[in-house]
């Protein structure tokens, strides 16, 4: 009887802290408001590496890696962080949904600045 009560005890705290120990969501490194600006950065950037005329150097180094590393410096964030932060909101369609319609109006607004 005495090795039952035992046995059902650390069955129990195993339980417990199973329980305790299950893998909380981690919150992404970036903020939404900070992924949405840099992915504006990003979309500008693509324009303009679209808008450039291609060369023979410009096909061996693409600009859209040299632009992204120049966003990341900008914005103070490795692109680890801003990877990290991307997966995390793309695992919740709704929530990329409403800030990519954020960034979506935000990037219409300077287009119509610009013109």
């Amino acid at each position: 009887m005495k090795q039952l009560i035992i046995t059902i005890t650390i069955i129990i705290a195993l339980v417990q802290i199973a329980c305790t120990n299950s893998k909380k969501e981690e919150l992404p490194p970036l903020t939404k408001d900070k992924l949405k600006l840099i992915m504006v950065d990003m979309h500008i950037a693509e324009a303009a590496a679209q808008n450039k005329k291609v060369t023979k150097d410009s096909l061996l180094f693409p600009d859209k890696v040299m632009y992204y590393d120049q966003i990341y410096k900008f914005h103070k964030v490795t692109e680890k962080e801003f990877q990290q932060t991307f997966n995390y909101y793309i695992s919740k369609p709704l929530e990329f949904d409403g800030m990519y319609d954020e960034l979506i109006k935000d990037l219409s607004k300077l287009e119509a600045e610009t013109q």
